[in-house]
């Protein structure tokens, strides 16, 4: 009786062993869940960076003009009241022809 007991006893520490190692509620399943809770942390305090700098950003829109209209000048390509605005085209068709050695004109005659 004591042998079979004996026995019963050492299966049972077996098994609860090998849960306790192997099943996902085990060392490696506790392993994976700290290394997932740091993982989230890390995304939440990266959050809660950007949530501060937006809210710094949207407190400059409100109280500062000259913040203001620097945005809108800068994202929506907006223009000041006496401002001149100068384009420049590429480079012209003779710039390339001198590049490559043909005359600008060849040909038209």
């Amino acid at each position: 009786m004591k042998r079979i007991f004996l026995i019963f006893l050492v299966l049972l520490n077996l098994f609860l062993m090998f849960r306790l190692v192997m099943s996902d509620q085990g060392v490696f399943g506790y392993l994976e869940l700290r290394k997932d809770s740091a993982r989230m942390q890390q995304e939440l305090d990266q959050t809660k960076v950007q949530a501060e700098d937006l809210s710094h950003e949207i407190r400059l829109l409100k109280s500062n003009r000259d913040y203001l209209m620097d945005i809108i000048r800068k994202r929506m390509n907006y223009l000041g009241h006496d401002e001149i605005v100068y384009v420049f085209s590429g480079p012209s068709e003779d710039v390339a022809d001198q590049h490559t050695g043909a005359a600008p004109h060849a040909g038209q005659d």
